[in-house]
């Protein structure tokens, strides 16, 4: 069976913003897989429960060959999506989750991302225990998570995430982002291979 890819944007984020068309026309050279990008709803105000259950109606089956790749808000969607389908059905096995610009606190939070960085009562270890591939992208001057040495160990306590911090790459917004390709080569490596 082929691989299953799926990728939520950031905010504000649409189905070809960013490095998520480059990304896919890779993905396809390298490993002729498709990515699937969702277009998520009212994305420039993106509310916690109306995304989490978007996602529930989309995604209905998820296995060891399922991937997630968030990009900002939307690594915030995939781990509560996921949580929320482990609280179903504790015997998920998911193929990996790759997390761009990812972040559990930000430098100057707004009024509608507060919900966002509320995490109480999140499972974070059904996530760290049933994922099979968690990996995490950091840049060294996003502007939204100035202390990337405190996210990034946010990341590893709370999902035992391998995270990757590149110098200069902002919030990754390029049209082309070479440490998305690194990250899913590793993913895809890790977890195809011993499957």
């Amino acid at each position: 069976m082929q691989p299953t890819i799926y990728l939520i944007p950031r905010w504000g984020g649409k189905i070809h913003s960013d490095w998520y068309d480059w990304f896919g026309a890779e993905i396809m050279e390298r490993y002729g897989l498709s990515v699937i990008v969702l277009d998520m709803p009212n994305w420039n105000q993106p509310d916690v429960e109306e995304s989490v259950n978007f996602l529930l109606s989309q995604i209905s089956h998820v296995d060891k060959l399922t991937y997630f790749i968030g990009h900002s808000v939307g690594c915030q969607v995939v781990i509560r999506y996921l949580i929320a389908r482990l609280g179903q059905d504790k015997t998920l096995e998911i193929g990996g989750i790759l997390l761009i610009a990812a972040w559990f606190m930000v430098d100057r939070p707004w009024d509608t991302i507060n919900p966002w960085i509320a995490n109480k009562g999140l499972d974070y270890r059904s996530l760290s225990e049933r994922v099979r591939f968690r990996k995490v992208v950091l840049s060294d001057n996003d502007p939204f998570t100035p202390n990337y040495a405190e996210n990034k160990k946010l990341w590893v306590d709370r999902i035992n995430a391998s995270v990757t911090v590149y110098p200069q790459r902002s919030h990754f917004n390029s049209k082309a982002e070479p440490g998305v390709i690194e990250g899913f080569a590793e993913m895809i490596d890790q977890t195809i291979k011993t499957t």
